[in-house]
């Protein structure tokens, strides 16, 4: 992968440049101008790296990523998978699998959000985790409708929130955050960055039952899970979908079919 000149030494004062790679399965190993940046294992879970040292002034710059995948030599990377496909055994999946890019962010950046939903206080408590030194910045978030209650939290203007269920149409509302300079002239109250995600309003816990069970509760009340088990989707993709739509689909079919949770199998 050769990139066109991003930024090099003396560039840009105070910024770093990440390679951002959103899943890769299942080792990956990447360098930037011949220079190791690091290795990540999980073929699920995002990671970055930052290229600052490595790159060269004025020219263009190239990440390589190398992967590597036990597939069917082990069972602990190569989940229920195979080089052939028999039986209970799906088809393998290797390599880069989802979005990669490079971006710019200051020295104090939003690296991801951490929301938790408080329905038994009626509040969103939002945390983030930064890339950078967090000394002096102020962690701010906000909704329509919603409004600050309380460092990091948000309450609803109205009564009471509306809790999420499996039977409601709208489970997902958005949250904004941004970081901000606090107590220097010279830095001013500016936004340093910001972020977009989303939540729902629900609470998931066990709750016993009138025999003793410990069950799943969901909103503090117990919830019969029933289900179906969706592995693929007619033999053109694996780990994920091929369109919005097609998971959109699934997913009201599920609920016509009267089931309120489906397990999805890679």
């Amino acid at each position: 992968m050769v990139l066109p000149h991003v930024r090099g030494p003396g560039g840009l004062a105070r910024l770093a440049d990440l390679a951002q790679l959103r899943a890769v399965d299942w080792q990956a190993t990447v360098w930037l101008n011949g220079v190791k940046l690091g290795e990540h294992r999980g073929g699920y879970t995002p990671f970055s790296f930052e290229l600052s040292d490595a790159l060269a002034t004025g020219a263009e710059q190239e990440i390589v990523v190398r992967v590597w995948d036990l597939t069917d030599i082990g069972s602990s990377a190569a989940r229920q998978a195979g080089q052939r496909a028999s039986g209970i055994w799906y088809t393998a999946v290797t390599g880069i699998w989802q979005t990669v890019w490079v971006e710019p962010v200051g020295p104090v950046s939003i690296d991801r959000l951490w929301l938790e939903p408080d329905i038994d206080n009626g509040r969103l408590i939002v945390k983030a985790v930064l890339h950078g030194n967090p000394a002096g910045v102020q962690l701010r978030a906000w909704r329509a409708r919603w409004r600050a209650a309380g460092r990091p939290s948000l309450r609803p203007c109205r009564r009471r929130p509306r809790i999420a269920h499996p039977q409601t149409e709208t489970l997902v509302a958005r949250v904004t955050a941004s970081i901000r300079s606090r107590g220097r002239r010279s830095r001013g109250n500016q936004t340093l960055d910001s972020a977009e995600s989303h939540f729902a309003m629900r609470k998931i816990a066990l709750k016993r039952d009138e025999r003793g069970y410990q069950m799943l509760a969901l909103n503090n009340e117990i919830l019969f899970q029933m289900g179906p088990l969706v592995t693929k989707d007619g033999g053109r993709t694996v780990s994920t979908r091929p369109t919005d739509e097609a998971l959109i689909y699934d997913i009201k079919v599920t609920k016509d079919l009267g089931f309120n949770m489906a397990r999805a199998s890679t």
